[in-house]
């Protein structure tokens, strides 16, 4: 009996942990496990999925996703990588936001995701590492869920939903 449940566990909990993934847009991959490597594999054990964070980030109460994403048919796709959302809708479907693409710059896997609860971030110019450039924040005030993009035990950037554009706003949050 004990084995029977493990065995459709086993057949059922894969199919529904992938429910909740989406078709990477074409061209690009989701991350698998050949990919745990560099800081990835280093902090797997508290951050399993580095590559994907989940929150409400546009403000409508339905779960909506952030991906790290891999250039497909790349030999060495390390370094080819982009950041999409994955915004729901409420008729149960979703669009697809390219953030960001990246070639030839960091490996993907010494970047991580990381939730941004409400509340008040001072900007990385509002720290004072730089003169803020003309229209740049000091600090940025979230009302809802943001993400950090954050380079592993480096600089950090703040992405927020603008509702009235529809998309994200960025800033450099710390260095």
């Amino acid at each position: 009996m004990f084995k029977r449940l493990l065995m459709v566990l086993g057949l059922v909990l894969p199919i529904w942990a992938r429910a909740e993934d989406f078709a990477a847009p074409p061209g690009w991959r989701v991350p698998n496990i050949k990919d745990y490597s560099h800081d990835w594999a280093e902090i797997k054990s508290r951050l399993p999925t580095p590559y994907k964070l989940a929150g409400d980030f546009n403000g409508d109460k339905i779960q909506d996703q952030i991906w790290i994403l891999f250039k497909a048919g790349q030999k060495h796709s390390d370094k080819d990588w982009g950041l999409f959302a994955r915004i729901s809708r409420p008729d149960g479907n979703y669009d697809v936001q390219k953030l960001e693409s990246y070639k030839n710059w960091v490996e993907a896997q010494t970047m991580a995701l990381e939730s941004a609860e409400p509340g008040v971030y001072k900007t990385a110019c509002g720290e004072g590492y730089w003169k803020c450039a003309k229209g740049e924040p000091k600090s940025v005030k979230l009302q809802g869920e943001g993400f950090f993009l954050v380079a592993i035990d480096k600089a950090s950037t703040l992405y927020y939903w603008d509702a009235k554009r529809k998309k994200f706003n960025k800033v450099a949050e710390s260095d």
